[in-house]
C-alpha cells in the first residue's frame, strides 16, 4: 500500500487540485441552488476535461417532497438579497465585515459582503421590515416575541427545538453568533447547512423564517446594546423557496469487471476543504488510475449533495441496492487539505462486508514512518453522513479517511487559502492509493489481511477480559466473525482456494484462543428478557432518516439521532430477522460499550415507533390489549366509581395494541361510567422559577393547544374527547372526564399555587380520590408537593408564568409557593429507597402493585397518603431533601 502511495504522490497534479478546488470552491460559495447548478455543470466540465468516460449529469428533484432512501429532498432556495441593519446603532464595531450603512447605521448582517450571514432556506413576505431584535434570555423571560428577530445566545445553535420555540412564539427568525473556535476568532462566521425545525434542509412543509449568521464580536456588541434599550433593525430578505431541481455527477472508468468502486465526494457546501477539495481530488484520482491502464474493476466517481443528493443517485440512478454492484468506496468528504491536520479512518461496519477495511488500517499503519503533512488514525466503524449508505440493505462497502478540522469547521475561516499544497498533494495521494487497491486487488493482500484480522483479534480478547459484560464467549465470537465477514470479502473479488485456507487458519486461530471464555451472560435484566420476546426484520431501504414514511413535519425523534450512535448497529442488524434483545447486544459487542437499561428500553420505543410507521416488520411482539389491561387494574384495586389520579409511562408496559386509546378505554372500563379519571397535563408556561428559565419547551400556556403538555401522550389523547375538561392553571392543568370531573377541575383558579389544597389534587382526595402510576415510577407522584405547600416548607418559591386567554391576550401570573428545585425522591425507580418512603411504608402507607407486561400498576389512596406524609413532613421537611453535599439547592435549604 505504501508503494501506491509514493507512486502517486509522485504524479499528483498539485496545481490541478489548488486552481480547480479555488474554481469550484467559487461557484459554490453563495449556496442558492442557482450556484449549485453552476457547480453541478462546472463539475461535468472538469470531468470531461480530464477525460473520464461515461459522464452524465442526473437531474434530481428539489421540491421539498420526494424522498429517496428515506431522505427527504430539499426545496429549492434563491436569493440575491439578505441584510440586518441596526436602525439605532451606529457605532463601529472592530473587524465587522458588513461595516455601517450610508447613513452611518451598523449592520450586523450582508448577503453581499458574505453569503454565510444569511441562512439558506430564509424568507421574508415582503422582502423588508422593521423589526426589534430581543436576546434568546429575553424571549425566555416572556418578553413579547411576535415579530421579532431573536438573537440566540453563543451556545444556541440555529437548529430543532429551538427553531421550532421561536416561530411559535412569533418571531419571524433568528440572528446566530454561533461559531466553532469563536472564543479564539470572534471575527469569523458560522455557516448553518441545518438551520430547520428537522432534516438538514428546509423542505415543502417547513415554516417560513429568516435567520442571518454574524460574528461574535458584533453579537456581544448588540447584548451590551439589549441590557440599555429596544433594537430596532431593518430586516431585507428576497429569498424564495420553490419546486425546482439540484444535479448528481457521475462517470464510469469501465474496468475488466463490471462490478464497480466509487470515488466519491459531495458537492454543494461553501466550504474549500469541505467538500470542494474532495471533488477536485476524486477527479484527480480518476485521472490517474486511467492513466494506469485498465482496472480490474470499474471506477466510478459520484459528486452529489452531501447524504440527501447521493441518496438521491442511489435510490434514482443505481436501484438503491448496491450489494451486487459495488465492491468497496471511499468517501473523500474532508480529505487531507490542511497543513497539519489529522485524519480520522472509519471502516466500514459488519453490515456490509468490506475487504477495504483492511487497505486502509495497512496504509495508515505504514504512513506512521512516512514523512508527511498530515497524521492518520484508524477509528471504530461507523454509519454516519456519507456512510451511512454501508447499511445492509443499500450496502455500500464504503470506508473514509475524514480530516478533523477542529475550531475552523463550518466558519468562514474553511476558505481557499486553508488548503495547503503539498499536504492536499499527499491526501490525494493517500486516497488514491486505496481506489486503486480496490480496484485492482493484489492476492498478496490477502496475507497481509490475515495479519491485521489476528492483531484485531487479540486486541478484541484481551479487551474481553479487561471490561467484561454479557457472555465473554459469545463476544469474543461475534468480534471474530465481524473480522471473518471483511476478510471473507476478499473471496469476492479474488476468487481462489487460498481464501478458503485463509479463513481456515483464521477459524483455527480464533478457536485458539477462546478456550475458557464464559458462556453465561451475567448482564440479563428483565428489560432485556422482554426483548427476548420481540422479533423484527428492518425492511425499508436505507437508514430511516427523514422518518418521511411518518409524513410529520417534525417527526418523532430516535435514539442517537438514528445514525449518530449504536441505534444505527440496532437497525442494521435487525436487516436480518432477530430478537431485539440478540440485535441489541451485537451492537454493544461490536462497539465494546454495554448499553443501561434506560438506552435499552429507548431502543426498544424507537423500533416499536419504526414499526408503527412501516420501517420494520414484526415477526414475535407481545401486545397488551383492553381485556389484559382491566384485569391487571382490577387486581390492583381500582373499582367502579372510583376518581384516580393518573400518572402514566406507557411505554414502560411493553407494547400496548392501539396506544393512548387503548389505555384511556380500559381505565374508563375499570371505573365505570359512575367514576372520574383525572390526568396531569402540566405544561412549561415558565418566565421565572427560582431563577430565569433556560427550556426549549417554554410557550405560553394555552389550554386550547394539548401540544405544549409534557406529561406523556395520554393526557393529549384524553383531551380529544367531546366530554374531557381541562383545568385553567398556567403550570399544572389536569384534565379528565366522568361525574365529578368538573368539580375536581375547575376550583384550581389560574393563579392559585400548583399543589393547593384546592387543587384537582386537593378537591379529588376530598372525593376519596386513589393516585394511579400506570407504569410510571413513584417519583412522579405530584402529589406529594401537595404536602408541601400544606406545610408550608420553607423551599418553595416564587414563580412567574405566562397564559393565552380566551381574547387571545396574555396574562402573567406570579406564585409564591411553586415547585424549584431537587427533591431527594426525583429518582425514578429507586425513590422507594429514599427518605420519605422509608418512613411512610412503616408507618402505614400502602403502595399497591399489579405487573403488566414489562412494567408495573401502583395504587395508593390519598387521604392514607395526605394524613401519614403530613405528620412526617410536618415533623421534619428535610426528609423531601436529598444528602448530596453537592446538590446546592437541598444543601441550602438543609441549613436552614
Amino acid at each position: 500500500m505504501i508503494s501506491l502511495y509514493r507512486k502517486f504522490l509522485k504524479k499528483i497534479d498539485a496545481d490541478f487540485l489548488m486552481k480547480e478546488t479555488e474554481n469550484l470552491w467559487r461557484r459554490e460559495f453563495p449556496q442558492t441552488f442557482k450556484a449549485y447548478h453552476e457547480a453541478a455543470f462546472y463539475t461535468k466540465e472538469l470531468v470531461e476535461k480530464a477525460g473520464l468516460p461515461n459522464v452524465e449529469l442526473i437531474e434530481l428533484p428539489a421540491d421539498g417532497k420526494t424522498a429517496f432512501l428515506d431522505n427527504r429532498m430539499p426545496i429549492a432556495w434563491d436569493a440575491s438579497c439578505g441584510r440586518l441593519t441596526l436602525l439605532n446603532c451606529k457605532e463601529k464595531v472592530k473587524n465587522n465585515p458588513f461595516g455601517n450603512d450610508e447613513e452611518g447605521r451598523l449592520v450586523a448582517a450582508d448577503f453581499q459582503k458574505h453569503p454565510f450571514s444569511l441562512v439558506k432556506g430564509s424568507v421574508l413576505p415582503g422582502g423588508k421590515r422593521t423589526a426589534r431584535i430581543i436576546s434568546e434570555t429575553q424571549l425566555l423571560s416572556g418578553i413579547d416575541a411576535e415579530g421579532t428577530i431573536v438573537l440566540l445566545d453563543k451556545s444556541t445553535r440555529p437548529y430543532g427545538k429551538a427553531i421550532t420555540m421561536l416561530l411559535d412564539l412569533g418571531a419571524i427568525g433568528f440572528l446566530a453568533d454561533n461559531v466553532t473556535g469563536g472564543l479564539d476568532h470572534p471575527d469569523s462566521i458560522g455557516w448553518f447547512n441545518a438551520a430547520c425545525e428537522s432534516d438538514w434542509h428546509v423542505t415543502a412543509a417547513h415554516r417560513p423564517f429568516v435567520g442571518f449568521s454574524t460574528t461574535p464580536r458584533i453579537g456581544d456588541y448588540i447584548r451590551e446594546q439589549l441590557k440599555r434599550k429596544a433594537v430596532m433593525a431593518q430586516v431585507e430578505c428576497d429569498g424564495v423557496r420553490y419546486v425546482g431541481v439540484h444535479h448528481a455527477v457521475t462517470a464510469l472508468i469501465p474496468g475488466r469487471r463490471k462490478e464497480e468502486v466509487w470515488a466519491y465526494g459531495h458537492l454543494y457546501e461553501p466550504l474549500a476543504d469541505d467538500d470542494s477539495c474532495g471533488v477536485v481530488a476524486a477527479i484527480e484520482t480518476a485521472k490517474q488510475i486511467m492513466a494506469e491502464g485498465t482496472p480490474e474493476y470499474s471506477v466510478r466517481v459520484v459528486f452529489a449533495m452531501e447524504l440527501y443528493g447521493f441518496a438521491a443517485f442511489i435510490g434514482k440512478r443505481m436501484g438503491g441496492d448496491l450489494r451486487k454492484k459495488v465492491i468497496g468506496a471511499l468517501n473523500y468528504d474532508g480529505l487531507a487539505s490542511i497543513l497539519n491536520v489529522k485524519l480520522k479512518c472509519y471502516t466500514c461496519p459488519m453490515g456490509t462486508p468490506c475487504f477495504g477495511n483492511f487497505l486502509i488500517e495497512e496504509l495508515t499503519n505504514a504512513m506512521q514512518t512516512e514523512k508527511a503533512s498530515f497524521t492518520c488514525k484508524m477509528y471504530p466503524s461507523a454509519y454516519f453522513d456519507d456512510i451511512a449508505f454501508n447499511c445492509p440493505s443499500v450496502g455500500l462497502a464504503a470506508i473514509w479517511a475524514l480530516c478533523d478540522h477542529g475550531d475552523t469547521h463550518h466558519t468562514s475561516r474553511q476558505e481557499i487559502d486553508i488548503l495547503d499544497k503539498e499536504t492536499f498533494a499527499q491526501g490525494t495521494a493517500f486516497n488514491t492509493a486505496l481506489v486503486s487497491a480496490m480496484a485492482n486487488p493484489d492476492p498478496a493482500m490477502v496475507k497481509v489481511a490475515l495479519s491485521i484480522a489476528k492483531e484485531h483479534v487479540e486486541k478484541h480478547l484481551a479487551d474481553v477480559k479487561e471490561k467484561p459484560f454479557g457472555s465473554d464467549l459469545d463476544r469474543f465470537r461475534l468480534l471474530c466473525d465481524v473480522e471473518r465477514t471483511h476478510l471473507a470479502a476478499f473471496g469476492r473479488v479474488l476468487p481462489s482456494p487460498d481464501i478458503a485456507g485463509v479463513l481456515k487458519e483464521f477459524d483455527d486461530f480464533c478457536a485458539s484462543l477462546e478456550k475458557g471464555l464464559s458462556a453465561e451472560d451475567k448482564g440479563i435484566t428483565p428489560i432485556r428478557t422482554a426483548a427476548e420476546k420481540i422479533v423484527m426484520q428492518y425492511t425499508a431501504t436505507g437508514f430511516p432518516h427523514s422518518l418521511a414514511k411518518t409524513g410529520d413535519t417534525v417527526p418523532f425523534g430516535l435514539p442517537d439521532g438514528c445514525i449518530y450512535g449504536p441505534f444505527s448497529n440496532v437497525l442494521a442488524n435487525l436487516h436480518t430477522p432477530m430478537s431485539v434483545a440478540e440485535a441489541i447486544r451485537r451492537t454493544e459487542y461490536e462497539r465494546g460499550t454495554e448499553l443501561n437499561d434506560s438506552a435499552v428500553k429507548s431502543y426498544i420505543n424507537g423500533l416499536n415507533r419504526l414499526a408503527d410507521a412501516g420501517y420494520l416488520r414484526v415477526i414475535s411482539r407481545p401486545e397488551l390489549g383492553k381485556e389484559e389491561i382491566v384485569k391487571a387494574l382490577q387486581a390492583l384495586g381500582v373499582k367502579k366509581g372510583d376518581v384516580l389520579l393518573v400518572h402514566s409511562s406507557v411505554s414502560n408496559c411493553g407494547y400496548i395494541k392501539g396506544g393512548a386509546e387503548t389505555v384511556i378505554a380500559s381505565l374508563e372500563e375499570a371505573v365505570g361510567k359512575e367514576g372520574t379519571l383525572l390526568f396531569a397535563a402540566f405544561t412549561r408556561p415558565y418566565m421565572y422559577l427560582g431563577g430565569p428559565c433556560r427550556e426549549w419547551l417554554f410557550r405560553p400556556y394555552d389550554g386550547k393547544n394539548p401540544s405544549q403538555i409534557w406529561t406523556g401522550t395520554i393526557p393529549k389523547t384524553v383531551l380529544k374527547r367531546a366530554d374531557a375538561l381541562r383545568s385553567r392553571h398556567a403550570t399544572h392543568s389536569w384534565c379528565g372526564f366522568g361525574p365529578l370531573a368538573e368539580t375536581c377541575l375547575m376550583q384550581h383558579a389560574p393563579d392559585d399555587n400548583p399543589a393547593s389544597i384546592n387543587s384537582p389534587m386537593g378537591v379529588a382526595m376530598e372525593h376519596g380520590a386513589k393516585i394511579l402510576h400506570f407504569g410510571s415510577a413513584i417519583a412522579s407522584t405530584t402529589f406529594l408537593h401537595l404536602l408541601e405547600d400544606v406545610c408550608n416548607v420553607p423551599f418553595l418559591g416564587n414563580a412567574v408564568a405566562k397564559a393565552k386567554k380566551e381574547d387571545g391576550t396574555y396574562a402573567v401570573y406570579a406564585y409564591d409557593k411553586h415547585l424549584p428545585g431537587h427533591r431527594d425522591f426525583y429518582c425514578g425507580a429507586e425513590a422507594e429507597k429514599k427518605k420519605f418512603y422509608t418512613r411512610a411504608i412503616p408507618a402505614g402507607l400502602t403502595i399497591k402493585r399489579e405487573k403488566l407486561g414489562t412494567g408495573e400498576l401502583l395504587l395508593m389512596d390519598c387521604q392514607e397518603y395526605f394524613r401519614i406524609g403530613k405528620k412526617i413532613v410536618d415533623e421534619d421537611y428535610t426528609v423531601l431533601l436529598c444528602d448530596d453535599p453537592s446538590c446546592a439547592f437541598c444543601s441550602r435549604f438543609r441549613k436552614k
